[in-house]
């Protein structure tokens, strides 16, 4: 494990120990399956575990515009897996991140 720190672009940056649990990155280019539906446009999600237990999500959308960049972070500390999943909702891409890290997002009903 080491220090990691998530940036947020609204709100304090969280800092802990831990590691990467997994993350996916949609595409820029039309042609991936995981496009994010603008060209320009794409979104990274990652996943973390602290030493302590909890999870740390961030989803980082990102557009370039002719030469620039623009980064927009969003994270959140979670308790458990369920409130993963709520965090990063559905969609191919999420799934992607889901599969990585052995997270089942059924609902069991027996």
């Amino acid at each position: 494990m080491k220090k990691i720190t998530v940036k947020r672009t609204y709100g304090r940056d969280f800092r802990f120990t831990g590691e990467l649990i997994s993350s996916a990155l949609s595409s820029r280019s039309n042609t991936h399956p995981h496009h994010a539906g603008k060209i320009g446009n794409w979104q990274e999600l990652n996943l973390f575990g602290t030493k302590t237990g909890k999870y740390v999500c961030q989803i980082i959308n990102c557009t370039k515009i002719l030469a620039r960049r623009r980064y927009v972070y969003d994270a959140k500390v979670c308790d458990t897996v369920d409130e993963v999943i709520d965090f990063f909702g559905s969609g191919a891409l999420a799934d992607e991140l889901f599969k990585a890290a052995d997270i089942a997002v059924f609902i069991d009903l027996d």
